[in-house]
């Protein structure tokens, strides 16, 4: 179908979709979450080689800490003692502070599970708390760099019971044996995508990126 403005989405579905076909900033928006847009994949580029691996993506503006997407009814949903929690995301820019892919984090009553981000220099970091709280917590963080901007990356972080993993494309870029397992005291709180699980303003751990393929599994 014509593409008016050149955003990779037909003039036809933006018109059923309720968006602009002549303007290229205005894409089909994601359901229930009006902040939020679905970009088109990046062409592949120097930066970015091989084939598409998908048509479209949660575009996360990375503006503020509420730029995040919440998912509903993930409350119950907690790591246990084997985990793999992996993700396809393509950066645009590192935030200053930490740019989060995947937060189920809330800072009162010792709801504080678990955290998987990347760092300002683009290195990975994993990060669970045993009881809830900041102090009792095991992180895990890559050497900086591992993570490229204008690229779409595969990140996954591993936990057998013992030996915490980070992996980029498939390759393992840090690992280290602990103890404990991650707290499941997050009743309150709601799995988001893209920055923290704050209730309002605290500070912005929001990621500029485009990010696919969000996956938790035992």
């Amino acid at each position: 179908t014509t593409d008016t403005d050149g955003d990779g989405w037909g003039d036809d579905i933006e018109v059923e979709a309720g968006s602009s076909p002549s303007d290229e900033a205005d894409m089909p928006r994601l359901p229930r979450t009006p902040v939020h847009i679905l970009a088109s994949s990046p062409a592949p580029t120097s930066r970015n080689s091989g084939a598409r691996f998908c048509g479209s993506a949660a575009s996360l503006p990375g503006q503020s800490d509420l730029d995040r997407i919440w998912i509903d009814g993930s409350e119950s949903i907690h790591l246990g003692d084997k985990f793999t929690l992996e993700t396809r995301v393509y950066m645009r820019a590192f935030n200053a502070r930490s740019s989060i892919l995947v937060d189920k984090y809330r800072p009162t009553n010792n709801e504080r599970e678990y955290r998987f981000s990347i760092t300002p220099n683009g290195a990975l970091r994993m990060w669970f708390s045993r009881d809830g709280s900041s102090s009792n917590t095991v992180s895990l963080t890559s050497s900086d760099g591992v993570i490229g901007l204008e690229e779409w990356t595969h990140v996954a972080t591993t936990y057998n019971g013992v030996s915490l993993k980070l992996f980029v494309d498939g390759v393992i870029v840090a690992t280290e044996e602990v103890s404990g397992l991650p707290t499941q005291d997050g009743e309150n709180r709601r799995i988001a995508l893209g920055s923290n699980g704050f209730d309002s303003h605290f500070w912005d751990e929001s990621s500029n990126a485009l990010v696919d393929e969000v996956r938790l599994s035992d």
